[in-house]
């Protein structure tokens, strides 16, 4: 697989989701992703099911969508990102300017850290119209506080917060910022 990404320029889409790889077998696939930055689409759901796997996975995926100015969808659910491997991934996406779609389901990005660092990448996606943070341990305070910057991303169509502990004064939080957004222009679903 590494010696045909490494030979694959052309590719547009790769889809490895489900394949859990080793810790050899996620650097490997990190590291040919960096040397081939004309993917456009890229599926790495639970190719990482181990927390000692995460921070290699964080390091490789932060680095490849710093450099792949082209990418414009990542789905990187299920992949033990937790903590520090989250804090890293999310900042990275300040890098991802074309991204469309963004699934980060069923990791640990609602942790205060990762969502502050999220909340605070979301400014430099300014194409994202899809964002799915379903069971991520998003939790009531958390969501009033990224519901302010969720505010002033206008392309944002489709929000998954499936399966998040959020309560009544975290859902108003998220609804007003879909209606302010709406006003202005934006509006989610």
């Amino acid at each position: 697989l590494a010696a045909f990404l490494q030979s694959a320029v052309a590719l547009d889409e790769l889809r490895l989701g489900g394949n859990d790889l080793s810790l050899d077998g996620v650097k490997a696939v990190t590291a040919c992703l960096i040397k081939s930055a004309a993917v456009k689409a890229i599926d790495l759901s639970g190719v990482c099911s181990s927390l000692p796997n995460a921070q290699a996975f964080a390091s490789g995926l932060s680095e490849y969508i710093t450099r792949n100015k082209k990418l414009e969808q990542v789905v990187c659910s299920r992949n033990c990102l937790r903590a520090s491997a989250a804090e890293k991934v999310a900042k990275a996406l300040s890098f991802g300017g074309k991204l469309v779609s963004l699934d980060l389901s069923w990791n640990g990005f609602g942790d205060p850290a990762p969502l502050s660092e999220l909340a605070s990448s979301l400014q430099f996606l300014p194409c994202l119209a899809k964002l799915n943070l379903a069971y991520n341990r998003l939790q009531d305070k958390a969501a009033c506080i990224f519901a302010s910057d969720l505010e002033t991303l206008a392309s944002l169509r489709v929000l998954v917060l499936d399966g998040n502990p959020i309560e009544n004064t975290g859902a108003r939080a998220m609804f007003k910022a879909f209606l302010m957004q709406s006003s202005e222009g934006g509006g989610g679903e």
